[in-house]
């Protein structure tokens, strides 16, 4: 597998000097996360560089949970810091920026982001990202309570569903074929044939 395409500085950074760094006018509009104090800068998602095919998938993902919840207490969000909770009260920690989340404790949300496990959470894989996500951010979101966790590799069509529940993980593979339940919400499930029809197969 190639290396994936972010690089990280070895210079442990505080969750103060994260927050200033990303404020910086050079840095605004780039993606980028803190792990353990470790700052991880994703250039495959930097100014807008992520697939387009990227963007259709969590986007779809996101705009369906978030018209399921409009009208609920928990609300659904692209791209917003999660600061994990060992990293809420620490001065380094974990600070992932998935491409969906929802949280529902209104007492998390705060305004540089939400802060604790969101109840929810989608991150599309790409190419550059694979590793990371899936060798990283996906024990930490299960291991800091994330309570339904979603995988969704739309290059090996293959959705991965994390059910976090008191004393196990329930994994549950499906497709692009497939109708997936959002089971921590009763009615509600995204249909994955609606969404492969109209990717871009031609990159």
């Amino acid at each position: 597998m190639a290396m994936p395409a972010y690089k990280s500085t070895k210079i442990t950074m505080s969750l103060d000097d994260f927050a200033k760094f990303c404020e910086r006018e050079e840095n605004r509009g780039k993606r980028m996360e803190l792990i353990d104090g470790v700052l991880v800068e994703k250039e495959s998602m930097m100014a807008g560089g992520a697939r387009l095919n990227h963007h259709w998938v969590s986007g779809e993902i996101f705009r369906q949970i978030g018209n399921y919840l409009v009208g609920k207490t928990c609300r659904a969000y692209m791209d917003a810091n999660v600061y994990l909770p060992d990293a809420a009260d620490d001065t380094t920690g974990k600070i992932f920026q998935p491409d969906v989340m929802v949280g529902c404790d209104p007492q998390k949300r705060k305004q540089n982001g939400y802060q604790g496990a969101p109840d929810f959470v989608a991150e599309v894989i790409s190419p550059s990202t694979a590793w990371y996500d899936c060798a990283i951010k996906q024990n930490y979101y299960l291991d800091n309570g994330v309570r339904e966790l979603w995988m969704v590799n739309y290059l090996a069509d293959r959705i991965t569903v994390y059910h976090n529940q008191t004393d196990s993980i329930q994994m549950t593979n499906y497709t692009f074929a497939d109708t997936v339940p959002v089971r921590i919400f009763d009615g509600l499930s995204i249909d994955f044939r609606e969404i492969a029809q109209r990717l871009d197969h031609e990159f």
